[in-house]
């Protein structure tokens, strides 16, 4: 199969055509002062993931962090679309994708436990506060899990796509961690 943005882009809009944020939903778990969280749930409810307003998504490049699960699944195909169709504008937008579209596993947690020994000294930063931080990591897993859970056959297969795209087109802007240990990790399967 030939990956084109075009074919990709496609795919992700037929994948998620009828997928709709549940009127009750908070659509942040959490909050960040980065995050313009009120414009965002209100144009959330208010409109289609389909046209959910370019700026909003390039000024709130890491909202999908603190979306609830449902809200992920629902504004992830304008992120993913939108860091297809400008790439070279989005900023940190296909990281942050990249981040919530891979699960955690041990090799990164030995390579941070790695990092902070070697920058243990220099930061301050001791032994027990590096287990505190690893901890975390059974939570984003979780939420990884909570989140994937919600999506369809389809809507996966429309992810892999993307993220075989981002791998062969700009696979190189992420030489340690980028879409290839999502797909090794998870989206291959699809």
């Amino acid at each position: 199969m030939t990956l084109t943005s075009k074919k990709v882009i496609q795919d992700i809009a037929t994948a998620f055509a009828e997928r709709s944020l549940p009127v009750e939903d908070s659509v942040f778990f959490s909050f960040s002062s980065e995050i313009d969280t009120k414009k965002i749930i209100t144009t959330a409810k208010t409109t289609s993931w389909l046209n959910f307003p370019h700026e909003l998504i390039y000024s709130n490049p890491e909202a999908l962090n603190y979306t609830t699960s449902a809200a992920f699944t629902y504004l992830l195909p304008a992120y993913l679309i939108q860091s297809i169709a400008m790439y070279s504008q989005t900023g940190i937008l296909t990281t942050s994708i990249l981040s919530n579209l891979t699960p955690p596993d041990q090799t990164d947690a030995d390579q941070f436990n790695e990092l902070l020994d070697d920058l243990s000294d220099e930061l301050g930063i001791y032994e027990d506060s590096s287990a505190a931080l690893m901890g975390a990591d059974d939570e984003i897993l979780n939420l990884f899990n909570d989140r994937v859970n919600l999506l369809n056959v389809n809507e996966k297969k429309a992810i892999k796509y993307y993220l075989l795209y981002i791998a062969e087109f700009h696979g190189d802007d992420f030489p340690l961690f980028g879409p290839k240990q999502a797909l090794d990790r998870y989206w291959i399967n699809f």
